[in-house]
Parts: C-alpha cells; sequence; structure tokens
C-alpha cells in the first residue's frame, strides 16, 4: 500500500518579508501615488500597466545556461525561468509538483513514483516524457558535484512513458528540496545529444521562457515560450537581464529607470533605505542570503582546546560588525540557523560579548597573553576581518587578515594550513541541513574547521532521512547545542537581501531563497 502524497509542507517560510524604513527595521504598505507613467513598452521610467517587458538588473553575469552548472542565484534566477522542475515552491512556499502530475512514496519511503503532466512541451515543440526525467539523472548521476545525493540513490527508470520511478537504499527526506531546485531541472534528451557540448548555448527547456539572445558581460534576453502549455502564458513576453556588477551604479540605473527590478545584494546596503522610503519602489527583506562565520582550525594548537575557542566567542562583538561592516544590513547569528529556517532553536543562546571572561577563559587555557594567528578570507570579507582584528587585540590576540582569491583560498581550506577562515553560504532550500551537512559532517569538504563528531555524523543522517518533524527538530537542537559547546565555529550574522523594484510591478508573494518566477509577476493597471 503506497501513500499519496500531493503535497508536502514546509514547516516555515524561510523569507521574512518586510519593506524597510530609514533604520531598516520598520514596514510599510508600497504606496502606489505618486508613480509616473511612460510609454508603453519603453523600458525606461515608471511604467503603467500596459508594459509587456520587464528588465532585471543581475549583479553578475551567469556561468551557464546548463541548469546543472549552476552555483549562484543568478544562474538559479535564469534558468528557472527557462526550465522545468519536478516539484517547485508555491506562493505559499510549499512543496507541490510542477511537471510531475502527482507522485507517491512508498510506506518505507525507499520509492517514490511520478507521474509526469501529458502532452507537456519543449521549446523546440517535443513532449515531454519520461524517458528525458531518466536522460536528466543519467547526467546528474554523472557530475562529481551530486556524488552525495546519489549515494542515497539505488536506482531510477522510465516505467512507462509517463512515470519515473526512484529507488532509493534509505529514507531520504530531503529529496523533495532538491527535486525543486533549478538544477534538478528537466531535460530535453535530443537538444543535449543533438547539440553536443555546446547544447546548453541553445537551451531548451519547459519554462515559460526561451532564451532569444545572450551578449556575455552585458545581457540575457528571454522570450516568452509560446509552447508554454500546462500553465497560463505570462502576462510579460520579454525579460532582459542587465548585467551590473556596481552596486551604485545598479542603484542609479533603477532610480534612472533603465531597469526594474534588482534582487541579492545587487544594490549596496546603504542606498536601500532612500527607495523604501520613496513610494515608487517596493523593497522586500529577507535574512537568508548568506550565513557569515569564522571557522577556527580544531586541528591544530590553540584551537584544538575549546576553552581557547570560547575566548575568542567572547571576544567578538556581532553587533559591531553588523553595524560597521554591514551598513546594519544583517542579523545576529546566535547558532547557524536563522529564526524561520527549520532547524532554528531560539532557545540555544550564543555567547555574550564579554573581554573580561574571554581572559579568564585564554588563562585558564595557558595563553594569559593570548598568541597570534592569521584568518584567510575571501573578497569583502576583509572588511569583517579587519573589525575582529580589531577586537581580539582587546584580550591580547594578534590577528593578520590574509585576503585571497576564490582559487587561493580553496586550496588553502584543502592544504588544512591554516588558522583560521572566514566565509559565508547561503541556503540551497529551506532546511537547516542545507548548511549543516556541508559544514559539519566529518568527511564533507567543507568541513573547514575540522571539528568530526560521530554523534554530529548520526544527527545530520537522521534529520536527512526521517520525515518525523518534531524528531528531526529535537536532532537539529541536539546538533545546535553541541556546535554552540564546543564552538568549531563562531556563527557572525545573515546578511540581508533585498528585493527593490518598481512599485508599479505586481510580486504576489515573497520567493523562496529569493528565487522568482517572472511568470507570477505584471505589471499593475
Amino acid at each position: 500500500m503506497k501513500r499519496k502524497r500531493h503535497i508536502i509542507p514546509i514547516v516555515l517560510v524561510l523569507v521574512l518579508a518586510m519593506l524597510l524604513t530609514a533604520c531598516g527595521t520598520g514596514q510599510q504598505e508600497p504606496a502606489e501615488s505618486g508613480v509616473q507613467a511612460t510609454d508603453s513598452g519603453s523600458g525606461t521610467g515608471v511604467s503603467t500597466g500596459t508594459r509587456a517587458d520587464l528588465i532585471i538588473g543581475l549583479s553578475t553575469d551567469i556561468l551557464s545556461l546548463d541548469p546543472q552548472a549552476g552555483l549562484s542565484n543568478n544562474d538559479f534566477n535564469v534558468h528557472m525561468q527557462i526550465y522545468g522542475t519536478l516539484l517547485k515552491y508555491d506562493e505559499n512556499a510549499q512543496i507541490v509538483p510542477y511537471l510531475a502530475e502527482d507522485f507517491e512514496i512508498s510506506d518505507d519511503e525507499l520509492v517514490w513514483t511520478f507521474r509526469l503532466k501529458q502532452g507537456v512541451l519543449f521549446s523546440n515543440g517535443e513532449e515531454l516524457t519520461a524517458d528525458d526525467v531518466a536522460f536528466t539523472f543519467d547526467r546528474l548521476s554523472q557530475n562529481t558535484s551530486f556524488a552525495g545525493v546519489f549515494s542515497y540513490i539505488d536506482g531510477y527508470s522510465a516505467t512507462d512513458e509517463y512515470t519515473f520511478e526512484l529507488r532509493l537504499n534509505k529514507p531520504y527526506f530531503i529529496l523533495q528540496y532538491l527535486l525543486a531546485d533549478s538544477k534538478y531541472a528537466i531535460l530535453n534528451r535530443e537538444a543535449v545529444e543533438s547539440g553536443g557540448e555546446n547544447w546548453s548555448d541553445n537551451p531548451v527547456g519547459t519554462g515559460p521562457y526561451k532564451l532569444q539572445e545572450w551578449s556575455s558581460g552585458e545581457e540575457i534576453v528571454l522570450v516568452r515560450n509560446e509552447a508554454y502549455n500546462y500553465a497560463e502564458l505570462p502576462p510579460i513576453e520579454t525579460i532582459h537581464f542587465k548585467i551590473i556588477t556596481d552596486t551604485n551604479t545598479m542603484a542609479v540605473a533603477l532610480q534612472s529607470g533603465d531597469i526594474d527590478f534588482v534582487g541579492g545584494t545587487g544594490i549596496a546596503a546603504s542606498l536601500v533605505s532612500q527607495f523604501a522610503n520613496n513610494p515608487d519602489y517596493t523593497v522586500l527583506s529577507s535574512a537568508n542570503s548568506s550565513y557569515e562565520f569564522l571557522n577556527l582550525n580544531t586541528q591544530r594548537a590553540p584551537f584544538d582546546n575549546v576553552l581557547v575557542r570560547q575566548a575568542i566567542a567572547h571576544a567578538i562583538d556581532k553587533d559591531s560588525i553588523i553595524l560597521m561592516a554591514a551598513e546594519g544590513n544583517g542579523v545576529k547569528a546566535d547558532t547557524q540557523l536563522v529564526d524561520g529556517v527549520f532547524g532554528y532553536d531560539q532557545a540555544i543562546e550564543g555567547y555574550e560579548y564579554d573581554t573580561e571572561r574571554a581572559k579568564e577563559l585564554l588563562a585558564e587555557a595557558g595563553y594569559p597573553d593570548g598568541f597570534d594567528m592569521t584568518i584567510y578570507t575571501v573578497g569583502a570579507r576583509i572588511n569583517v576581518c579587519e573589525i575582529i582584528q580589531s577586537q581580539l587585540a582587546e584580550v591580547g590576540i594578534n590577528v593578520s587578515c590574509e585576503p585571497v582569491d576564490l582559487g587561493a583560498f580553496l586550496a588553502t581550506m584543502s592544504s588544512g594550513d591554516y588558522d583560521a577562515n572566514m566565509m559565508g553560504l547561503g541556503l540551497s532550500y529551506p532546511e537547516g541541513e542545507s548548511l549543516l551537512n556541508p559544514m559539519f559532517q566529518s568527511s564533507s569538504a567543507y568541513n573547514w574547521c575540522g571539528f568530526t563528531s560521530a554523534e554530529i555524523d548520526e544527527l545530520i543522517l537522521a534529520v536527512q532521512s526521517s520525515g518525523d518533524d518534531e524528531y528531526r527538530q529535537e536532532c537539529y537542537s541536539r546538533l545546535l547545542t553541541i556546535l554552540r559547546d564546543e564552538c568549531p565555529q563562531i556563527p557572525l550574522y545573515y546578511s540581508m537581501t533585498n528585493m527593490t523594484f518598481d512599485s508599479s510591478l505586481d510580486v504576489p508573494y515573497v520567493p523562496v531563497l529569493n528565487l522568482y518566477r517572472v511568470e507570477d509577476m505584471s505589471w499593475k493597471s
């Protein structure tokens, strides 16, 4: 007997929606007064409801139009318009069928059966079949980036033209989130095989839009996919993604009407309030874009001493870091998870800023006069590192900040030859395991604090495989408590992501993980 699951609910909505006031903490409803109309489709100024185009600012160009190669939100937000996935997040942040009509999970939770919607067309006119889904999984299985996921998969097959079956070797609750991720978008076998190595230059998907042009480093233009036939055609017919790498230039472009919509961190935090206080614009803010942290290498002295790690935690003033380095555009992190992510436990308190307690712990650990240490970091995080440098000096710890490019950073992490490192990671799905597994699973390549714990490994496996939310929350609480007490990593803050756009644009719900679907947007009348 199989139990039928049409919808798998996400327990908590990750994205926290608000409209910023000047200090970034208030809420207001976007006003429609004062909107200046321009000619239809002009692409400049604040428009009336007659426009059929949307101009979106991207802070970086995308890497590829192959969804399996996506790394950043900019990649994902372009891919989501072109391709479809078996499942998706709806406007209530719940997982629902998308290319699948429905699906079933066996009683032992080892067999997932997907029945596809019939008659769904790719943008080349070919019908979607289960063979395309199997081909997509063939390709995923050959990519080492997905090796962890495929360690749970015993096999898969197209059991008939419209039915696809996944067979697992153990329950894998997290699978629901992955199948809504654009990296798992369903590809057209014929288009990929006939296109050869450069197939993604002419991507073929089932999504509401298709590629018209990609001028590398400048602009990506998508047009409505007229073959899109399993939902209503989107009101917006053309999407222009403009590549604008400078955050100040992005703000000017939005003010001038050269672009209509900016997601992520495309606009400097210091400039967001001027849009939030202007009724011609709407700002949606969420504290989930990037978790910022300081890792201590527990495999070398003195960081193998928990008292030293706790002393460093007490010596860091996170509020000052948020104010000075993030311009107030962040939420202090007491643990690795932020409120709104499943697994968060508000009862677990972080380390208070207390330099006297830090000095006491250093003396108890045998370092009354402190020590020297080097922190490796990447890019703009050097500003945070320099603040931490100043703060730790107050307790006798002399910090050298070592900014390097990403390639050098990753090479150093692989070597294990470092004292500490500062980095940020983003959630891949609204579940604590998305961060905790790569950072703390003993064999993970991203375990950059070198901390291993059999109990943590068991807890991570439990939250991955169990569907019992009460039990899973207990596992998360225990896991976060261990990390707080052992302190291999010092949580700093969650940076805020601001979606800023023309108030004449109707964005009917707050996108999960700042991943937006243009098909659901429209210009107000």
